[in-house]
């Protein structure tokens, strides 16, 4: 006759429940896991679209050789206007590259240009915390701007520069806009959703830091992150400061030429790499101007419309980016400026028309 089972003490009762709980646990967490590792592999794959373009074979004559700059800043993909969102933004940036493969190629009837650098100068995302209604002016959330839509949209026209150029080299800096929170918050500056937007480009085009892609193609690739507010990039022997620009003060009316002209005084003798021409954007205009042997470009912006800029500074004007020429001996031997909308008419037509 079989015996009454003999009950588990209650200590052995209880070290079974928990570890019927961790074992319940352990296959949540690691359900939850798979889902996020499938939603990053998913974000960082690249997409078919973003297929290696073999190196072109003829780039124009040989003797002169010459190296292209395009300067890409203050794009705020995510920020709406009456005039400009993600969708428009996007738009101008492919038009921008495409336009500058069409000028380089005109360029080339008299020289060879085989090597172009790529600057992205900051504010390439809009933001959502910058200021305090800004959740109202985008259409799109932070994540999405620089985990999805800028990342996409840059890596197709750098694609399209290694389907045009033997050479590509993209520096990057951050910008004030993609900070994670007000420039008053205790937020680390590493801490840039611009920073996400690069890192992400990088790990689309060249493959993850612990899974490379192995296309032969992306030799003729570079990608540099600054690891602060600046980076220098160097073509040929001149030296190129690149900052977003919210560094410069000072100044009257929307443009601060006065603070400009310090903070180049104070960098060329402050940073230990030499430079010989300063890049910035962040002030939303197109300009450019000397100091002694040194000289500063400001960048444009892809927006249109901005109506704090009209309303607190009196600044608006049509969308442009910049597009330069280098040679070895002269530096900078042609500055462009890149027109993005087609917003550009007379000043007689524009009032009649209003």
């Amino acid at each position: 006759m079989a015996g009454k089972p003999v009950e588990a003490p209650d200590d052995v009762l209880l070290v079974r429940s928990a570890l019927t709980r961790s074992i319940a646990e352990n296959k949540r967490l690691r359900a939850i896991t798979s889902v996020i590792q499938a939603s990053v592999h998913a974000a960082l794959t690249p997409p078919p679209a973003l297929v290696m373009p073999s190196a072109p074979v003829k780039l124009g004559k040989a003797g002169s050789e010459e190296v292209a700059l395009l300067h890409l800043s203050d794009t705020q993909l995510g920020k709406v206007t009456p005039t400009y969102n993600s969708e428009i933004g996007c738009q101008r940036i492919l038009d921008f590259f495409k336009k500058c493969v069409h000028l380089t190629n005109i360029r080339r009837a008299g020289a060879k240009i085989s090597e172009v650098h790529l600057a992205l100068g900051g504010d390439i995302i809009e933001g959502e915390t910058i200021f305090p209604h800004q959740p109202h002016l985008i259409d799109q959330c932070v994540y999405d701007q620089a985990c999805a839509t800028a990342p996409a949209v840059i890596a197709q026209g750098v694609l399209l520069l290694l389907a045009h150029f033997e050479r590509v080299k993209v520096v990057c800096v951050p910008g004030n806009h993609g900070r994670s929170g007000d420039k008053h918050g205790a937020n680390h500056p590493r801490s840039n959703w611009d920073n996400v937007v690069y890192a992400t480009l990088k790990s689309m085009l060249l493959g993850p830091p612990n899974a490379p892609r192995k296309d032969p193609e992306l030799k003729r690739l570079e990608i540099v992150i600054a690891e602060d507010y600046y980076v220098v990039d160097r073509i040929y022997d001149w030296g190129l400061l690149f900052v977003h620009g919210d560094q410069i003060n000072g100044g009257s009316g929307n443009f601060p030429i006065a603070g400009t002209t310090k903070k180049m005084v104070g960098w060329s003798d402050s940073l230990t790499e030499a430079w010989d021409y300063l890049y910035f954007g962040h002030f939303h205009t197109y300009q450019s101007g000397t100091l002694n042997h040194r000289q500063w470009f400001c960048n444009g912006t892809t927006e249109s419309d901005n109506l704090f800029a009209q309303e607190k500074l009196a600044a608006t004007g049509c969308a442009s980016q910049r597009l330069q020429f280098f040679s070895r001996d002269h530096g900078v031997i042609a500055d462009m400026q890149v027109y993005l909308s087609d917003k550009r008419t007379p000043q007689s037509q524009r009032f009649k028309a209003a």
